[in-house]
């Protein structure tokens, strides 16, 4: 192995590590957030513990693994100021997987035709989802609901209403309730 392949090598353990810690660590978010709906209200929202457990586990399939682990290291870079060079075949391989993701993840709108469709769990995983990348990026669920509902997603009434009586519920616990699991 020449230093070029050994250095590429090493470049893509590193990229793999932080996909798995940030996937990971996503994950555990999105975990806390759904337990915290379901003790609110664990009429409503049985099972949704269980959910979390479950959630963006195709992001570890082989449809979307690569994608995601690029996509990842991407955003980083960009996050903290690195150069990154764009690969075309990577950024169609992500749209791929992104469509592969939100068609085997009920809890992403994407997912539907018919948003009426969507049930009351996966809305609630889908806040949990936006709590968990507004804490890793630092931009809050609210925000986000209020810029894309209507506009990108167009959720019914009652939907609406629901989403934001979770966000609401989860932005008035207590931290030490969202940051156990």
């Amino acid at each position: 192995m020449n230093f070029e392949e050994l250095k590429n090598t090493l470049k893509q353990q590193e990229m793999d590590k932080f996909f798995e810690q940030r996937t990971n660590d996503h994950i555990t978010a999105v975990q806390r957030y759904c337990k915290a709906v379901e003790d609110d209200d664990n009429l409503r929202f049985k099972g949704l513990t269980e959910l979390g457990l479950l959630h963006d586990q195709t992001k570890y399939s082989n449809d979307e693994i690569m994608p995601y682990t690029y996509y990842t290291w991407k955003r980083k870079c960009k996050d903290v100021g690195e150069e990154f060079t764009e690969d075309p075949a990577m950024e169609v391989a992500f749209g791929e997987a992104w469509k592969h993701h939100y068609t085997h993840n009920k809890h992403h709108p994407e997912h539907y035709e018919d948003l009426e469709k969507m049930k009351d769990l996966h809305l609630a995983e889908m806040v949990a989802d936006w709590f968990a990348v507004g804490e890793e990026f630092g931009n809050g669920a609210r925000a986000w609901a209020d810029e894309k509902i209507g506009s990108r997603f167009k959720f019914n009434e009652q939907q609406v209403d629901l989403i934001y009586q979770i966000i609401d519920t989860l932005e008035n616990l207590p931290k030490e309730e969202t940051n156990e699991y």
